[in-house]
């Protein structure tokens, strides 16, 4: 059956707490699905279903995740406070013993630009066969 635009979000948000009790005590999403649409209590099709559990399940989740505790504002009017150095040394970079590659064998590019500059091919020089 074709719904008009929004109407399967509209079933599925007013079975909300349903379908998420339903969830917590183990039913699939397609059994959910078939109980309700037998009951006549849906109308929309078994994949928008699916997809609306989807949506209602990530918004259950990240309702339950508490909001982010910023760090009280420090007053302009207090002093600043300078910290020290520390005196651990810093960890040598990984990375260090990776050989630096040098870029001799790039042409000059404003030869380039200037049709000053000579090119090689590659495999050879020019002329050669």
């Amino acid at each position: 059956m074709v719904l008009e635009w929004g109407q399967a979000k509209i079933e599925a948000n007013a079975l909300r707490d349903e379908i998420l009790a339903w969830r917590r005590a183990g039913w699939t999403v397609g059994k959910i699905y078939t109980a309700l649409f037998e009951a006549g209590r849906i109308t929309m099709s078994r994949r928008s279903f699916f997809i609306n559990v989807t949506r209602i399940e990530s918004q259950a989740a990240s309702d339950l995740v508490p909001p982010k505790v910023t760090a009280p504002a420090v007053a302009s009017n207090l002093p600043a406070t300078k910290k020290e150095p520390s005196s651990t040394p810093k960890k040598p970079d990984p990375n260090d013993h990776l050989p630096r590659m040098e870029h001799r064998s790039a042409p000059d590019i404003d030869a380039l630009f200037n049709g000053t500059a000579t090119v090689e091919p590659l495999g050879g020089k020019a002329g050669e066969e």
